[in-house]
């Protein structure tokens, strides 16, 4: 199957990402409900969180557990909802044409709640929310269909696909693992119920239906799934007893309070010594930060109606930065939207969605500095929103054969040295 008629019977399938957008919009208006209740967009207190369903051991275990699925719809801040709908609206739009609508949703709920059981099962003290397991487990779907779909997708497609999904997987979980509070055991949990549900319900392509309900496959899928999911909820440990439950909550809210006001304090004292240039790097672990840039543009001429030429997508950077004395390390993961917004008046050309990893490192020694890094680790095709078309009709340069229309490829995998002196 070439490349035009796996696209054409992809969207053939299932015409619109319906539930995709419609978690995307619950997720969003949620999140603002929750800014307006506390006035504070980019961090919601723990103790709002915990009255609005968190997943928050004490409660889920004295008769709440339905805070295992409302947690999936509560975010901590602007910066967390922000990157994991960006996740979601990127691989969700795919995986629902794979499995279809049913298929999707089942597979999203089974991910989510088997993240937050993990969560539950790893980690019970901390409130714990986000949709971070459901889309590691929408990720791990995709993971699936292409290992076990494999003739279903052309080659070019599948090598992109998995570069985007092992990139998003791997970086994920190492930022876990590296910054305190990020909850690993969630994104693992819903990677391990997206690869289950993933690979029993995958059909090719071309199947009738994205998802054979009654197959033996697909039912042990969901068993499987079942099985998970108790032998995690009876091995959790118990946080707290029964009678213990009322006392433990109004002790981790006072805490969680206590904790804020110190991460406060803290804050205001960085802020302090950084303005003042006394900022000590000699702690033992060095300085470990995380950068975020959410950014889109949506313009059109109001006399034309025709879309503003060269308009930057929706497009997001997350860099995880690492400081100890002289060395100065990054991982920076860029993502970029679809471009369907265009100027047909300039002939611009849409462009598929993409992400980059980008790994940058430097040493600076009294006046020298040595820097090295790599762009686009994975080798990832790709065409930048910005990057133009081949001109031309027809044949654009002797010899190529490239037809008017197809967008300039990006910068493939990219190596740079480079010393600065200063004198």
């Amino acid at each position: 199957m070439n490349y035009d008629t796996f696209i054409n019977v992809l969207f053939s399938r299932v015409e619109g990402a319906v539930v995709t957008r419609a978690l995307v919009v619950a997720n969003a208006l949620i999140f603002a409900l929750l800014a307006l209740l506390c006035m504070n967009p980019m961090q919601i207190p723990s103790d709002l969180l915990i009255r609005m369903g968190g997943n928050f051991a004490p409660l889920v275990q004295k008769d709440e557990p339905w805070r295992l699925f409302t947690a999936l719809f509560l975010h901590g801040g602007l910066l967390h909802v922000g990157l994991n709908m960006w996740a979601l609206h990127q691989a969700g739009q795919v995986v629902e044409r794979l499995y279809g609508r049913a298929g999707f949703a089942v597979l999203y709920l089974v991910a989510g709640l088997l993240g937050n059981l993990a969560s539950l099962w790893w980690k019970p003290g901390p409130v714990s929310v986000g949709a971070s397991g459901a889309i590691f487990g929408v990720y791990g779907a995709l993971l699936a269909y292409l290992v076990l779909q494999r003739g279903s997708v052309p080659n070019e497609i599948f090598r992109e696909m998995r570069a985007g999904t092992l990139g998003f997987i791997g970086y994920s979980l190492f930022a876990g693992f590296s910054i305190p509070g990020i909850d690993n055991a969630a994104h693992l949990g819903g990677l391990l119920g997206g690869l289950v549900m993933g690979a029993a319900l995958a059909q090719p392509v071309v199947a009738p239906e994205p998802v054979s309900w009654r197959s033996p496959r697909a039912l042990g899928g969901v068993a499987l799934s079942i099985a998970l999911g108790a032998g995690l909820w009876w091995s959790a440990p118990q946080s707290v007893r029964r009678f213990e439950v009322d006392s433990a909550y109004t002790q981790a809210l006072q805490r969680f309070s206590v904790d804020e006001q110190e991460l406060l304090r803290e804050q205001a004292a960085l802020l302090e010594a950084l303005r003042q240039k006394r900022l000590s790097d000699s702690a033992a672990w060095g300085r470990v930060t995380v950068h975020g840039k959410i950014s889109h543009v949506r313009a059109k001429d109001r006399h034309t109606g025709d879309g503003l030429y060269a308009i930057m997508p929706l497009n997001a950077r997350l860099a995880l930065a690492h400081d100890q004395g002289g060395w100065s390390s990054m991982a920076e993961l860029l993502m970029v939207g679809a471009k369907k917004h265009v100027s047909d008046l300039r002939n611009e050309v849409p462009t598929a969605g993409y992400a980059l990893l980008n790994l940058r490192t430097s040493y600076e020694w009294q006046a020298w500095r040595l820097d090295l890094g790599v762009d686009n680790v994975f080798n990832r095709f790709y065409q930048h929103p910005q990057g133009g078309a081949y001109l031309g009709q027809g044949a654009t340069m002797a010899g190529t054969a490239v037809p008017w229309g197809v967008s300039v490829p990006g910068m493939g995998r990219s190596f740079y040295l480079g010393a600065t002196v200063k004198f």
